[in-house]
């Protein structure tokens, strides 16, 4: 039987918080000595109330020697805490500046959901700037109008915000 990364994932969180093969395989509806099995593979063979003592990689369940002094280490290698962020990501909610769209990203400052508006926001103010002309020309409200235009019309301008200082 093939084991997905899934199942694989709860077995070592399960071993690393000190159950036995048998509760192991009770809780993942697996048989005892497929889970014995795959823990010999990964390290985490041996009694499940002595493995909590030994410090173990987060993603890969391996032994890490603990250093003498400094933080104790949480992965066996940089290769474990790439895979444990890949696996793990952390998202962030923004809105994009230039479009109002609410989107997640990894990174904690984003500003534009794709580089499109990053692209329109920087370059296109020009062609902005006439679209929303022809908008209010026509007295229609304007779909979606880029960030630094609402900051504008609002009476929000960079140089205000220097002076402040």
């Amino acid at each position: 039987m093939k084991l997905t990364d899934e199942v694989k994932n709860e077995i070592r969180t399960l071993r690393m918080k000190g159950l036995s093969y048998r509760q192991v395989a009770a809780e993942t509806s697996l048989s005892r000595d497929c889970v014995r099995n795959y823990c010999k593979l990964i390290g985490l063979d041996g009694l499940g109330s002595e493995l909590p003592a030994v410090l173990r990689c987060k993603f890969c369940g391996k032994p890490i020697d603990k250093k003498a002094t400094g933080r104790k280490p949480v992965y066996c290698s940089v290769d474990c805490k790439r895979k444990w962020y890949q696996a793990n990501p952390k998202m962030h909610g923004h809105t994009c500046y230039y479009c109002g769209k609410e989107f997640n990203s990894v990174a904690s400052i984003a500003k534009f959901c794709s580089h499109k508006c990053y692209e329109r926001n920087r370059f296109y103010q020009m062609e902005d700037i006439q679209m929303i002309i022809e908008y209010l020309e026509k007295k229609e409200p304007v779909p979606n109008a880029p960030g630094w235009i609402k900051e504008l019309i609002n009476g929000i301008s960079i140089t205000d915000d220097k002076d402040d200082v």
